[in-house]
């Protein structure tokens, strides 16, 4: 089979699967019998490469489905580089809201472009696949709480802090390990108290008692932050979490089953795509875990 072939392939998964208007790619092609070789060349290694290379397996799986389709049984192996650590971004970055709309990304009546519309937001967050952020089913489930003080953790565009400042509650924290200056500025121009940091370094027991606590962390880190909550322990009456997408079926059992280790009442929510639960009554405040 020709090198051409499965370059031709590399480079339609690559257009399927990188969102990033500001990416770019060169590919090459080396046979050694029946296995092929591709160097993809990118000032996004992140975005191209996946989190723990799942895109990488993505371009070689569908390479290796091109030819088959054509009657070749081959092997291809995808390594990612960049040309200097200094051209790579980071794993999830922010786009003005315009421009995604300008490269087609989004249209006008994308729920995500609505929820942007409603709450006054003008970045959206890529990730290596998917436009991540902001998540509209998070507004709407928060509107369905209420109290006085609220915790959004991974809050990316700060829609969830938006919502809970609509529904009433009078103090409102955000916590991200980063915000995009004008964000931060909406935020904190609402009276949003903005902290950037890592949930690693932050004790949520600072912040008792807490109404809500709403959480969309990457998919990766989605155990981890309950394993802090179980051992932190705060004082929650609802958590609202957004664990994955619509199909994820392995990854979304497994950590609905921890949330059901964690709360006594597990709702689960399937909108716009996203798999999220919305959780009261935590066990650990009656010495149910641990």
């Amino acid at each position: 089979m020709e090198p051409g072939k499965i370059l031709r392939a590399v480079r339609e998964a690559l257009r399927r699967t990188v969102l990033d208007p500001d990416a770019w790619t060169h590919v090459t092609v080396v046979k050694e019998g029946r296995e092929y070789h591709v160097h993809v060349l990118t000032n996004q290694r992140k975005h191209v490469e996946g989190k723990g290379g799942r895109n990488r397996q993505y371009l070689e799986g569908f390479a290796e489905g091109y030819a088959a389709a054509l009657g070749h049984d081959v092997e291809v192996h995808v390594s990612v580089v960049t040309p200097a650590p200094g051209d790579e971004t980071k794993e999830f970055r922010y786009l003005p809201l315009k421009r995604a709309l300008e490269e087609g990304l989004l249209d006008e009546d994308h729920p995500i472009v609505r929820t942007c519309r409603r709450y006054g937001i003008d970045h959206i967050v890529l990730g290596a696949r998917e436009v991540i952020g902001p998540n509209p089913a998070l507004p709407e489930l928060v509107k369905e709480t209420e109290g006085e003080r609220a915790l959004d953790v991974f809050s990316g565009t700060g829609v969830a802090a938006l919502a809970a400042l609509e529904a009433g509650y009078e103090e409102v924290y955000a916590l991200d390990v980063r915000f995009h200056p004008d964000i931060r500025r909406r935020l904190e121009e609402e009276g949003i108290e903005v902290i950037e940091g890592d949930f690693r370094d932050v004790d949520l027991r600072e912040f008792e008692p807490l109404d809500l606590l709403t959480a969309d962390p990457p998919y990766a880190s989605t155990l981890e932050f309950l394993g802090k909550l179980e051992e932190e322990r705060p004082h929650v009456d609802t958590a609202v979490i957004s664990h994955g997408f619509e199909g994820w079926v392995r990854g979304v059992r497994e950590i609905r089953g921890y949330l059901l280790e964690l709360f006594e009442d597990v709702r689960p929510v399937t909108r716009y795509g996203h798999e999220l639960s919305v959780c009261r009554r935590p066990r650990y405040r009656n010495g149910d875990v641990g």
